[in-house]
């Protein structure tokens, strides 16, 4: 069991600094002005959760069975955001490789999770970060990004069974 614990902290800690440094190379002060729907999105079901995200947007899922789905911006690949999920609690590990400059409590798939904004301390970029809990405490999530679609995904995302 160690050396799974093990095995998934290294997982989040290259996945945050992987993330830091897409966004420290190549910041992109567009903040598209698009209202999502579901119309001009995208649905992904799995490890628990679905979420909706652009239609010009693609998912890796090669690292689904470990439970972390990776989405990238078609058009600028310098823009993903990163869901994990897990029986563990990954926030522990997350919150050491960032700086957390903001954090507040947000409603989220009909329970309370945490939105953290932070400095990756690897590369100096800026991360969001939302953390939940199921609700009966078995699962752990995480989405991690820093694209200015990345509300589109917290505010979509909801848990199934």
């Amino acid at each position: 069991m160690n050396k799974k614990i093990k095995w998934v902290s290294i997982v989040l800690v290259v996945l945050i600094v992987v993330v830091g440094i897409i966004v420290y190379l190549g910041k992109d002060s567009e903040n598209p002005a698009m209202e999502y729907t579901e119309a001009n999105t995208k649905l992904y079901s799995g490890n628990g959760y679905e979420v909706r995200y652009p239609n010009n947007w693609s998912l890796d899922p090669s690292g689904e069975v470990a439970g972390i789905v990776v989405f990238t911006d078609d058009s600028d690949l310098r823009k993903e955001i990163v869901i994990i999920s897990t029986e563990e609690n990954a926030e522990k590990d997350i919150r050491e490789a960032i700086e957390v400059v903001k954090e507040e409590r947000i409603s989220i798939s009909g329970t309370t999770g945490t939105l953290l904004t932070g400095a990756n301390l690897e590369s100096g970029g800026t991360e969001r970060i939302v953390f939940v809990r199921s609700k009966d405490g078995r699962k752990s999530y995480a989405l991690i990004g820093s694209a200015p679609e990345f509300t589109i995904f917290f505010e979509t995302f909801k848990m199934v069974e």
